[in-house]
């Protein structure tokens, strides 16, 4: 049994040597084509040269088909390719390296048909820097350039427009905001006259008893009320005496002043009814008085007017 497990231990370490052999073999090889490649591009002279971050161009003859650049590269490539037709079978071939180095442009070309495209030799092209050596900078290595004034005149200039806009509409709609509402104008508060007042009480004893204050200014405004149509304007107390007296003997303001006296000063059965109907019609000959003054003030017609100009011809 452990002679088995011997020989089975030796065959594994053979089999263990001989592959690390073959991969030893395999990277060698690997590193002797490369160091081949590298020797066959710098012995190779360039057909093209440019700087790193410009465009280099090279014009070349394809007959066996039309020529296109790859779609496979992008921005971040270490060389970009663009094919152009300048005649028919002739080609200009512009690219961009990124990276400093030799560059073979053949594959990054192709026929239209998708096949790969067949020259005789390589279209080896040299990108080389013009940054001192160990400068520490690519083109991806550039950062954004600060803001300032030069550069953002733009939108310097419509912030300043919007400002000039906004702020007076700013400043129209703060005053809207605290401007006042107008105060509304007081309410005119109508006075009564003597006759409103004096047939206001009138309209109350009608409805219930006066109260001694109530009939005292009842006989009052009657008093002011009489004397005010009779245009009686004096004042003392001897006028004021002959003034009632003479209302008293008066064939129209007397009754009633004689009826409102008994309902106030001697009341008897049916005086007060009696007063109250005087002073209805008392109410209603004011009534008509003041209509008729209303409607008999006078109104000249231009023929009047005319005739009783001095300087009018007959």
């Amino acid at each position: 049994m452990m002679r088995v497990t011997r020989k089975r231990l030796s065959i594994v370490a053979v089999a263990t040597l001989c592959t690390a052999g073959f991969s030893s073999a395999a990277l060698a090889a690997q590193q002797l084509s490369a160091q081949a490649a590298s020797a066959e591009k710098s012995t190779v002279d360039p057909i093209s040269r440019a700087a790193r971050g410009t465009t280099g161009v090279v014009e070349l003859t394809y007959e066996l088909a039309p020529l296109r650049a790859k779609a496979t590269s992008d921005l971040t490539a270490s060389i970009l390719v663009r094919v152009g037709e300048i005649a028919p079978s002739r080609y200009r071939i512009e690219y961009m390296g990124l990276v400093s180095g030799s560059y073979d442009l053949t594959p990054y070309l192709e026929q239209t048909d998708g096949r790969p495209v067949q020259f005789a030799t390589p279209i080896f092209v040299e990108i080389f820097t013009q940054l001192p050596p160990n400068h520490g900078t690519d083109v991806f290595g550039l950062s954004a350039p600060s803001f300032g004034l030069r550069g953002q005149y733009r939108t310097l200039l419509i912030a300043v427009g919007a400002a000039w806009v906004l702020v007076p509409i700013a400043v129209v709609a703060l005053r809207l905001a605290r401007r006042k509402p107008p105060t509304p104008p007081a309410p005119v508060v109508h006075e009564p006259s003597l006759t409103e007042r004096l047939f206001a009480i009138v309209d109350d004893a009608r409805t219930r008893e006066l109260t001694t204050d109530e009939r005292g200014r009842l006989e009052l405004l009657l008093l002011q009320t009489l004397r005010s149509a009779a245009q009686e304007s004096s004042s003392s107390p001897a006028a004021l005496a002959a003034a009632t007296e003479a209302l008293r003997r008066d064939a129209v303001h007397g009754p009633v002043l004689r009826a409102v006296e008994r309902w106030l000063h001697a009341e008897s059965a049916g005086e007060a009814q009696h007063a109250l109907q005087t002073l209805e019609a008392l109410r209603a000959a004011q009534a008509r008085a003041s209509t008729d003054t209303s409607h008999s003030s006078p109104q000249h017609s231009p023929q009047s007017a005319t005739q009783s100009s001095p300087g009018a011809k007959p």
